[in-house]
């Protein structure tokens, strides 16, 4: 199916009868909307279908009167957080590079040290488990943003991963803890830029990192420098 089909049929899908409820609930709620604001949709699903994130929802008619911000896809169980989310004025990163063949992550590091308003920024490149490990329960220094760069992958149990070094990789349960105590911390954004990084925010989503932001599907090495 060519992409234009794909679109044709996902729109034909969200006109059927099965979405007028909801379509009949979003319009109710833009219509009452004035702001001119970008505004945020998430989309709730039960559903763990890989293709879901993939499809163009941004093209439904029924966003087309709004400031259409980003659409999310998130599990049914995600918790709302109480409060407005936000970084401090100043705020410490930690940047994972990793397995990098046939890649450019220096172009990562670059764009990273050029950031304004970083109080820190503490670089593990061609690292180790423990040493993230060490960084994310008992750091120096708390951290608000994770940045990962590298090659992901999945492993013999076809359980995502990320490339941590040439020869070493994370799963997901080597993540899930160290993570909740980096976001105790402090953690607020956690960055995946590897091709897998779908799968990966899928495996951390009960942990609920404030804010995850990764990739959709695979792309050239060119357009994961501008992400």
């Amino acid at each position: 199916m060519s992409p234009c089909q794909l679109k044709h049929s996902f729109l034909a899908w969200l006109r059927s009868a099965d979405f007028s409820p909801i379509r009949d609930r979003l319009n109710k709620c833009i219509s009452s909307n004035s702001s001119k604001n970008k505004i945020r949709i998430v989309i709730q699903t039960e559903s763990n279908q890989s293709i879901l994130p993939e499809l163009p929802w941004e093209d439904w008619e029924v966003f087309d009167s709004i400031n259409l911000g980003n659409i999310v896809l998130s599990p049914n169980q995600f918790q709302q957080h109480s409060q407005r989310i936000s970084l401090p004025k100043v705020v410490n990163i930690l940047a994972i590079l990793g397995d990098s063949t046939n890649i450019d992550i220096d172009e990562d590091r670059r764009f990273l040290e050029k950031l304004p308003n970083r109080k820190g920024i503490q670089f593990l490149a061609q690292t180790s488990r423990p040493q993230v490990r060490q960084q994310l329960w008992h750091p120096r220094q708390p951290f608000h943003i994770l940045f990962f760069a590298g090659h992901g992958g999945y492993n013999q149990y076809e359980q995502p991963v990320i490339w941590i070094n040439r020869q070493e990789a994370m799963k997901i349960a080597d993540l899930k803890l160290a993570l909740k105590q980096a976001v105790k911390k402090g953690l607020v954004i956690a960055i995946f830029n590897s091709c897998n990084s779908l799968d990966l925010a899928r495996g951390l989503s009960d942990i609920n990192i404030p804010i995850m932001i990764v990739m959709r599907q695979p792309v050239p090495d060119e357009v994961a420098q501008i992400f």
